[in-house]
């Protein structure tokens, strides 16, 4: 009997531990054709579509994002929407303590269709794309 109530009490605590839920989506970013240096990916399952769950995010280095690497969380099945945010360096002399980026572009969104295993989804923002105004670092 007390061996059945240390199972029942610890086995809430392992549930999750290690593995993310969700699909795991990933690929590569290009602004313009080139890699895209740093940034965010966020997936929201799309409500209008009838998918609801967390939101997926993955962090984008050297033109790559994964959202089963380290800081990021697996995406929701289903309808979702992507929105991709870019940064580059500021050059040395454009740094200051507390600004050492800018942004590439005003966020990029798509829709996506994410299965239910994973996904490899490159992401090409066009050159079009608006830039942010000059001079806001980050």
């Amino acid at each position: 009997m007390i061996a059945m109530l240390l199972v029942a009490m610890l086995t809430p605590l392992g549930s999750g531990c290690g593995k993310s839920t969700g699909s795991r989506v990933f690929g590569t970013v290009a602004f313009d054709g080139k890699p895209v240096a740093g940034g965010k990916i966020y997936f929201t399952p799309n409500a209008a579509k009838g998918n609801s769950g967390p939101s997926g995010f993955a962090d984008i280095t050297n033109g790559r994002y994964d959202t089963a690497a380290a800081g990021g969380r697996n995406v929701q099945p289903g309808p979702t929407i992507l929105a991709v945010d870019g940064v580059e360096p500021l050059d040395e002399s454009e740094q200051t303590p507390d600004v050492t980026q800018r942004p590439l572009f005003q966020t990029h969104t798509e829709s996506l269709e994410v299965p239910p295993t994973e996904l490899q989804h490159d992401i090409a923002v066009p050159a079009a794309a608006k830039p942010v105004s000059a001079g806001r670092g980050i």
